[in-house]
């Protein structure tokens, strides 16, 4: 028997995982959720990879076969393209699938790597520092894991869905698109301003503030052991971390000149660019920063901007993760066969994420009696969006949460938008 406590939100789902390197991560977030995960490869791949053992962590591999064999018994098929048209044969079926730049349009079939899938959705000219090239993410696959996300919730949705309907549907989700939602607010400033952002693409390497422009400013800085970053040259919170850590070197027994001991820096760039702040004694106070930040730890910088709320940030390594005490605390880390793996990415009190990490293998997926569908009855007049009649209050801020009531909106449900 289950019980809540060992179910997740998925539990009696089947998901049949034909993807490659473009979707690993849906069916592996699907696992999470509880679903029973079948993985179907047309490759061979080393299994002590950790990038293959994060990734296939919690599924079901199987040995051979065809995923279209399985299908009769499926809910979900992820895949990298899409292989055929399965909504006549299968018309619960979910099929969603994954691919650079989805499957229709002129580049549809374009050959696409990591790198250029970032690019084109625009994410690497926003990167890097302004006098050299922009750089792509970084190591870790980007595109493809943010389209494994995008995908897996999707499905999710379109499941919703199925409970009103009875049917499934094809999902084609693309990994550029994806990117572009990475931007944030960079996406406004065409539409609104007619060009790009400040300091990004044809304005590489120019200062976005003239006042700030006139002083040296720490940025990336070195600290006791390793590197932290600062932001010192925005409006209101920006200024508020200078003038913070002006009071920290103050109280930390440094050598404050008395023409730079309380300087109020809260309103810094416009006192700078109207010249009621001394150039001098500014810049004064921007080294005395720098040379702060070299005396504390990464633990002490982190700690005192989370407490004070500041645009400061210790810049971990991935090794630091390992002794974060803000993930300790949340037992984030989950230690299976000899391997540390990265835990769940939500807590659910009443049914909380699998933390099955083992990789299991069968021949072929056990076949199951699947439910006949019973969908609500449905007033034709009503709107069919999976949401509709989900009512939603909405008191989120900055970037992230707000961006969780417009994907809700935008799926049907009615969101009340509450704002200081």
């Amino acid at each position: 028997m289950t019980t809540a406590k060992d179910s997740g939100p998925l539990q009696g789902v089947r998901v049949i995982d034909a993807t490659g390197r473009w979707g690993e991560l849906a069916g592996r977030m699907l696992a999470e959720l509880g679903a029973e995960v079948f993985k179907f490869s047309a490759e061979p791949v080393d299994e002590e990879d950790p990038y293959w053992a994060c990734v296939r962590a919690g599924k079901t591999v199987v040995a051979s076969g065809e995923p279209s064999h399985c299908l009769q018994d499926a809910d979900i098929l992820l895949e990298s393209g899409r292989s055929a048209d399965y909504g006549s044969r299968f018309p619960h079926l979910i099929h969603v699938s994954i691919t650079p730049f989805g499957i229709t349009g002129p580049l549809a079939a374009a050959p696409a790597a990591e790198v250029t899938v970032e690019a084109a959705g625009g994410l690497v000219g926003l990167q890097g520092d302004g006098d050299r090239p922009p750089t792509p993410m970084g190591v870790m696959p980007q595109a493809a894991f943010h389209v494994g996300a995008q995908a897996a919730a999707d499905a999710v949705i379109a499941l919703c869905e199925r409970e009103r309907s009875g049917l499934g549907q094809h999902l084609d989700v693309s990994a550029q698109a994806c990117i572009v939602w990475t931007l944030m607010n960079a996406t406004g400033y065409p539409p609104n301003t007619g060009s790009n952002p400040p300091t990004t693409s044809e304005f590489r390497g120019r200062q976005r503030n003239p006042a700030g422009a006139r002083l040296r400013l720490p940025g990336i800085v070195s600290c006791k052991d390793g590197l932290a970053q600062v932001r010192l040259q925005m409006p209101h919170i920006g200024e508020r971390t200078f003038d913070a850590l002006l009071r920290w070197a103050e109280q930390s027994d440094m050598d404050v000149p008395e023409g730079v001991r309380g300087l109020n820096l809260n309103r810094w760039l416009a006192d700078l660019r109207n010249e009621r702040l001394d150039a001098a004694a500014a810049q004064t106070a921007a080294d005395l920063v720098a040379d702060l930040l070299t005396r504390k730890t990464k633990q002490e910088i982190q700690s005192y901007a989370a407490a004070h709320g500041l645009t400061l940030a210790a810049i971990h390594t991935v090794a630091d993760l390992l002794q974060d005490p803000q993930l300790g605390a949340r037992n984030f880390w989950i230690h299976h066969d000899g391997r540390v793996y990265a835990g769940a990415f939500a807590h659910l009190s009443r049914t909380p994420l699998s933390s099955q990490r083992a990789v299991r293998r069968v021949d072929a997926p056990p076949r199951r009696p699947r439910p006949e569908a019973k969908p609500e009855p449905l007033d034709p007049s009503a709107p069919s969006a999976p949401f509709a009649g989900l009512k939603v209050a909405d008191f989120s801020w900055v970037g992230v949460g707000p961006m969780i009531g417009k994907a809700l909106a935008d799926h049907g449900a009615t969101v009340v938008r509450i704002e200081a």
